[in-house]
């Protein structure tokens, strides 16, 4: 496993032409602390819209097995640093999959609670 951001970009971009399913597979290796150690000092914007754009389609195509994981991983993401500007540089398809997100998030009965998910939705919208 990495140990560092190069290593989780050196990966990631390995997988830059494979399916989807793949980048999610291995996104959801992540968890909170792996988010912070990987990308305490910076975080690109390319990775940010990859990760949403790989949970957007994993939740659009009936994959909710891992909701509680994705609630972990994208408030790990919204924690970082870098989080508001990446976010700000986001184009308009990007902020489409991230209300996707959180609409089907808000929809999964065995999820977080609806305040938090609503507390969630509302940092990643903030300000972009």
């Amino acid at each position: 496993m990495w140990q560092t951001a190069y290593e989780f970009r050196r990966v990631w971009t390995s997988l830059k032409r494979r399916d989807w399913s793949e980048k999610y597979a291995y996104i959801m290796t992540l968890n909170s602390k792996i988010v912070k150690k990987l990308f305490s000092r910076s975080l690109e914007p390319e990775v940010l819209s990859d990760v949403i754009s790989n949970i957007d389609k994993a939740l659009s195509s009936g994959r909710y097995e891992d909701t509680k994981r994705i609630v972990e991983i994208l408030k790990a993401f919204s924690s970082l640093k870098g989080f508001s500007m990446a976010m700000m540089m986001m184009d308009s398809s990007m902020i489409d999959s991230v209300n996707s997100i959180f609409s089907s998030l808000s929809k999964e009965e065995n999820n977080s609670s609806s305040d938090e998910i609503k507390a969630l939705q509302k940092t990643f919208t903030s300000g972009v």
